[in-house]
């Protein structure tokens, strides 16, 4: 078994890490945080183990539209990023 958490910058004897499989550890545990966000998950209202597996297959189409819906707002020209990263740049207009 190896080690997934990288380790600290200031360790005399790093190990060695999978960096991809670091992202989707981190990816997963996000969505798990994600999920605690809806009471009737962390809380388990439901008794029947179907109801409860569709609330979460709900909870996750609902991540997945608000996602999208937060890349497509948030969709800006590079030329804005481009300004507001360096604003002491000279612009013509």
């Amino acid at each position: 078994m190896s080690p997934i958490v990288p380790p600290k910058k200031s360790r005399l004897h790093p190990w060695q890490y999978d960096r991809e499989l670091y992202k989707k550890r981190n990816e997963v545990e996000r969505l798990f945080r994600r999920l605690k966000g809806y009471r009737r998950v962390f809380s388990r209202f439901d008794k029947l183990d179907v109801i409860f597996m569709g609330f979460i297959a709900f909870a996750l189409i609902c991540e997945m539209l608000r996602q999208r819906r937060h890349a497509l707002n948030n969709a800006r020209p590079v030329d804005s990023v481009f300004r507001r990263r360096f604003p002491s740049v000279c612009w013509n207009n």
